[in-house]
Formats: structure tokens, C-alpha cells, sequence
């Protein structure tokens, strides 16, 4: 009787053994998934729901072979109930791994958890219309399985979610979450293949199998604790910093943040100081208070987050007095972002940070809280950022023309291109506005290749060399002149709209000048090379120095508006304007007045010998339609 026992048992294992194996990855699976420490993400509850339905759908799996095999004849009800129940679990499978792939679909948690919802009552009536129809049950000597139009519609229904899932996790493969959406593809495609496999020969029990192989991948990919650990300081990375914060954006919480970074690492090194050592120190009590999580930023940076301001408070303070104790405070910049409020993503705290680091960068040694007006200040900045990029995208840039007087011909053979950005309710932005912001941005280098570009093509479309236009003179930015590839891109932009270089003059500042010299004195060169021409512009603005005239291969200066305007007034700044103008012949450069707005003006700037007059006396700046129009008056 034991030997027959022990006999059945191995027989029944071998119908099963394709469950059994899946059965015992997706428990193992959800042991690890509850007793690893790990972070709270957006994925997890789902994840977690992800592994239960399946270890249900795997143990009905396994059920209804050892019904089939020994319960068919003798209990025909209680074998179609459990093999229905295992059909119906294979749909609410479908259903929630249809609800993990799209967690990256909705903004919020509350978004996401009403689509699972309605998808929940779908499936419902889904797994009614399984339990209301026939099945068949077969067992045809070493086979078992099941057909009818339950399986049937099983296997419609389990398409219908293998499909939705596939074409959102495509989606969020391309436009959302790499990683989820690769995850999502792989296991969805071990799934087809088994399922088709059964399908096509009843023998092969492998759906259930590829369910767990399924779950694996997923852990492996997007749900192992471990891929979250930086194991140089022992706590969370930043890639899970930033899915901390897509998670903590999506419930929308209040938390808080306090970022830590290093700001002096080569003077600490050159004392002897080891980093990374104590950076981990501060970790190391900072993760003594379970309410608090704490991320590797960049380099050896560190951030804490929590949802308790006390809690981070008092991390603040035990943080503090750690770092004076190692007598590292002075080369740590805190910052403490305690109303965060207003921003609604990672993406824009991520650049909140960014901004807020570059804004405190001189303040180490103490807490900074970065206050709602400076969280104002860079949602407005922020802002005209995105209005500039979108303009630019939009073609919204556009560039105006102001004429430059040639006081020896009495022509205007030199106009400035100034960029302008037109908003999409048809005003245009100040210059004082989005100047500042697109130089501290870095957008400015695309506005002033933009604006290369559309004097090139004014050239092209105009012939205004007719009207005696020399050249026009375009700005250049410090960020521009910065990159080694200018002079090249520069050039081949002109090669491609057929303009000969002679006619464009570069205009630069000496700020620029200062911040990048060696970069720029090569771009420079490079340039004359190939015929472009350079001005010194707002020579006189702020504390000038004359070397960079002679550094410069320049030849034309720009005295700033402010000193013509002093030239005016007063002895001093007509005696330094009359040096720069001496100074000037004698290196053959020319000179040229900005901001000169009367006829007064006019005549006093003649006689004491500038070359050129740039200002309102002759023109405001123009739209090339109104400055052709100039040009026709004045030829």
C-alpha cells in the first residue's frame, strides 16, 4: 500500500511538475519581496498584488490536474469548479499585470488606482462569463486538459490584456519607463509562446511556468531591492532617488528634502580627508531614524527625504553637529527644501535642486532653507526657459535690425541683428526677461544660431549688399564661444546658405571674454580664418580692461550706451572716451557710439571722431520687413 502511495504521488508530480516549479519561484519570490528591505515605489504594491494573483492562478493550476486525474468520475462538479477557478485567476493575471505596466500612464496614484478599478469590473464580468459557460474535461490516458467555450473565452480574454499590456508597455518603452516597459515586453513574450504552445499541443502544461518566469524577470529588472543600494556609500542611488520622488509625486503628499553636497573635495582630499568616509558617517546616523530615507545624489552628495518636517528637522540638527565635529561643516552645503509645494514633478525638483545649489554655492557651513520665494523665483525662470524653447520650436524667433550710422558717408552700411521672441498671443517678450534667463540656462546658444540662421537667410532673400549693407553684426554668448566646435558649425552653416562669411561681424563682451578665453581666442582665429569679422560690444560697461583690446583680434569697439551717455555729462568720462577713441585709430579699429538719442548727441559724438552711431536718434531696432523698408528710404 505504501509502495502504490509513494507511486501515485510520483506520477501525479510528473503531471505537474511544470506548476510545481512555477509554484515555487513565485513563493520564493514573495518571501524576498517581503522580508528584503526596501523602498515604498510606485510599482511595489502592485508588484506585491502581481505575485499573490499569480501564486493563486499557479495553485489552482496544479489543483486542477490533480482533480482531473483523480476526481473527474467520482466528482465532476467539484472539477469543473476548480478548473474554472484556475481559468478565471488566468484573467485577473492579465488584469494586474495590465495595471503594473500602466503605473507609468498616470500622473497620480489616484489616476492609476480608478483605471485599475474600471479594469476590475471589466474582468468581473469577464470572469462571470467564464463561470456561466461549459467546459470540458479530459483525460485521455497520460493527458489532461481542458476545452470547451470556457477555455475559449479564457484564452480571448488573456489575449485581450497580453495585447492592451503589450501596447502600453511599447509606449512606455519609447516615451515613459525604459526599464518597465523592456521588463513588461520580455515577460509578456515568454507568456505568448507558452500559451501557444499549450495551445497547440495539450501535452506541454507551461503556462503556469511562464507566469513565474514572468515574475522573475520582472523582480530581476524593476522590483530587486538591491538595484536600488549604492554600495559606495551604503545607501539608496539616485536612480531610486528619482523613483522615490515619481512615487512620492503620485500620491500627492507633502515631503520634505534636505540636500547635502560636498562643494570643496579637492581641498578636503589635499588635507588628508577621506570623503566618502565621511560623507558615510553622516549617513550612518542620519539612517538611525526609520522615518527617513536617504539617496546618493551626484558625486558624493547626498539627500534625505521624509514625509515628517519634524523628523527632518531634527536630522538637520544631529547632521550639523556631526559635520562640526569632523570638522568638515565648511565644505558642505546644506540645503534644507522645507516647501516644496509648487512643484509638481521630479523633473522640475530635480532642477530646483540644481538651481538652488548654484544659487547657495558660496553658503557651506550652514542650513540654507530654500523659502517659497526662491521656489517662486525659479518656477519664473523656469517658465521663460520653456517659453524660449517653445518659441523655438515653434519658429517664434524672430530677429529685428537696428541701423548703424557711418558718420564719414552718411550711410547705414552696418546694422545689429537682435533676437526677439514672439509670444504665441502675438506680444513680444522684453529682452530684459528672457536674456538673463536663456545665459543662465544655456539656451541662449540655441537663440543665437537661430538668429545666425535667419540673417543668413535675410541675406539670401533681400540682396540688402544693394543698399549698401556692409555687414550685420550678431551677438555672441559666452556659452556659444565656450564650444570648441563653434568656428566649424558657424562655418559650415554659412557654406550651406551660400553667404559669404565677410558680410557677418561677430559681436562679443568682455564678461565673455574673461569666462572663456582660451576657447574663445581659438574659435576666434579660427573664424577670421575663414572671413568672419569681430566687435568688442559694451566696451566701458562695468570695470574694463584694455588689454582685452589688444588680446582680441577684433576690429571694431562698441563704447557702451551708459559712458556715451556720461560722455555728455561729464569731463572725466569725455577725457576716457577721447583716450579709448585715440586708442582705438592708432590699433586701426573703428569705434562705434551706442545709444545715442538726440541731435545734440548726434553732433557731439561727430566731432570727437567715432566712426559709427548706433541708437534711437536713427532707429529703434526693426522687423526685417520695416528695416528693408529703412533701407529703401536711405539709399
Amino acid at each position: 500500500m505504501l509502495l502504490k502511495l509513494c507511486f501515485s504521488c510520483i506520477m501525479l508530480s510528473m503531471y505537474v511538475i511544470n506548476q510545481i516549479y512555477g509554484l515555487a519561484i513565485a513563493v520564493i519570490l514573495l518571501v524576498l519581496f517581503l522580508t528584503t528591505k526596501r523602498l515604498t515605489l510606485k510599482g511595489t504594491s502592485s508588484f506585491l498584488r502581481t505575485i499573490i494573483i499569480v501564486i493563486i492562478c499557479l495553485f489552482f493550476d496544479a489543483l486542477s490536474c490533480v482533480a482531473i486525474k483523480h476526481w473527474k468520475d467520482s466528482n465532476p462538479a467539484l472539477v469543473e469548479f476548480i478548473c474554472k477557478t484556475y481559468l478565471i485567476t488566468m484573467i485577473w493575471v492579465g488584469w494586474t499585470n495590465f495595471c503594473y505596466v500602466c503605473l507609468d500612464l498616470n500622473s497620480t496614484k489616484a489616476r492609476h488606482n480608478r483605471l485599475c478599478f474600471i479594469m476590475a469590473g471589466i474582468t468581473i464580468v469577464m470572469s462571470a462569463a467564464i463561470a456561466s459557460v461549459p467546459i470540458n474535461v479530459v483525460l485521455n490516458g497520460e493527458q489532461m486538459y481542458t476545452d470547451g467555450i470556457a477555455v475559449i473565452l479564457t484564452y480571448v480574454f488573456t489575449l485581450f490584456y497580453i495585447v492592451s499590456s503589450v501596447v502600453v508597455a511599447v509606449y512606455v518603452l519609447k516615451f515613459r519607463n525604459r526599464r518597465r516597459g523592456f521588463a513588461v515586453i520580455f515577460s509578456h513574450v515568454i507568456w505568448i509562446i507558452a500559451s501557444g504552445v499549450q495551445a497547440l499541443n495539450n501535452a506541454f502544461l507551461l503556462v503556469g511556468l511562464a507566469m513565474a518566469v514572468g515574475l522573475l524577470i520582472l523582480y530581476i529588472i524593476m522590483e530587486n531591492p538591491d538595484a536600488h543600494i549604492d554600495r559606495s556609500l551604503e545607501c539608496y542611488s539616485s536612480s531610486a532617488f528619482n523613483e522615490y520622488l515619481d512615487y512620492m509625486f503620485s500620491k500627492t503628499k507633502e515631503f520634505y528634502i534636505l540636500d547635502i553636497s560636498v562643494t570643496s573635495t579637492s581641498a578636503m582630499e589635499g588635507k588628508g580627508v577621506d570623503i566618502q568616509k565621511e560623507v558615510k558617517k553622516l549617513i550612518h546616523f542620519a539612517s538611525k531614524n526609520r522615518k527617513i530615507h536617504i539617496f546618493k545624489t551626484f558625486n558624493v552628495g547626498i539627500a534625505i527625504v521624509s514625509e515628517d518636517r519634524d523628523c527632518l528637522t531634527s536630522a538637520v540638527k544631529g547632521l550639523i553637529d556631526v559635520a562640526k565635529a569632523k570638522q568638515v561643516l565648511k565644505n558642505i552645503l546644506v540645503l534644507n527644501f522645507n516647501d516644496i509645494s509648487k512643484i509638481s514633478n521630479t523633473f522640475d525638483l530635480i532642477k530646483l535642486m540644481t538651481f538652488a545649489r548654484q544659487q547657495f554655492a558660496e553658503k557651506t557651513g550652514e542650513i540654507n532653507v530654500i523659502s517659497h520665494v526662491i521656489v517662486e523665483n525659479f518656477l519664473s525662470i523656469d517658465q521663460i526657459n520653456n517659453d524660449i524653447l517653445k518659441a523655438l520650436d515653434d519658429d517664434r524667433v524672430e530677429t529685428f535690425y537696428q541701423p548703424i550710422y557711418n558718420c564719414q558717408k552718411g550711410t547705414f552700411e552696418i546694422a545689429e541683428a537682435l533676437c526677439r521672441i514672439r509670444l504665441e498671443n502675438g506680444s513680444l517678450m522684453s529682452p530684459g526677461k528672457f536674456i538673463p534667463v536663456s545665459e543662465s540656462t544655456g539656451s541662449v546658444a540655441l537663440l543665437g544660431e537661430r538668429i545666425y540662421r535667419n540673417v543668413c537667410d535675410f541675406y539670401n532673400e533681400n540682396n540688402i549688399e544693394k543698399f549698401g549693407v556692409r555687414n550685420i553684426d550678431i551677438n555672441l554668448s559666452a556659452v556659444q564661444c565656450d564650444n570648441i566646435e563653434l568656428a566649424k558649425k558657424f562655418n559650415d552653416i554659412a557654406k550651406e546658405k551660400g553667404i559669404k562669411p565677410s558680410l557677418i561681424s561677430f559681436e562679443i563682451t568682455e564678461t565673455a571674454f574673461s569666462s572663456v578665453k582660451a576657447n574663445m581666442l581659438t574659435n576666434m582665429n579660427e573664424m577670421i580664418q575663414n572671413g568672419f569679422e569681430f566687435a568688442l560690444d559694451d566696451f566701458g560697461k562695468g570695470a574694463s580692461n584694455l588689454m582685452y583690446a589688444i588680446e582680441m583680434p577684433i576690429k571694431i569697439i562698441k563704447i557702451d550706451m551708459e559712458l556715451t551717455k556720461l560722455f555728455m555729462q561729464d569731463e572725466k568720462a569725455k577725457a576716457v572716451v577721447n583716450a579709448i577713441i585715440k586708442m582705438a585709430h592708432d590699433m586701426n579699429l573703428k569705434v562705434v557710439s551706442e545709444g545715442v538719442e538726440t541731435e545734440e548727441e548726434v553732433e557731439i559724438i561727430k566731432k570727437a571722431g567715432i566712426d559709427y552711431i548706433q541708437g534711437y536718434y536713427f532707429s529703434k531696432p526693426l522687423p526685417k520687413e520695416e528695416y528693408l523698408n529703412f533701407l529703401k528710404e536711405h539709399q
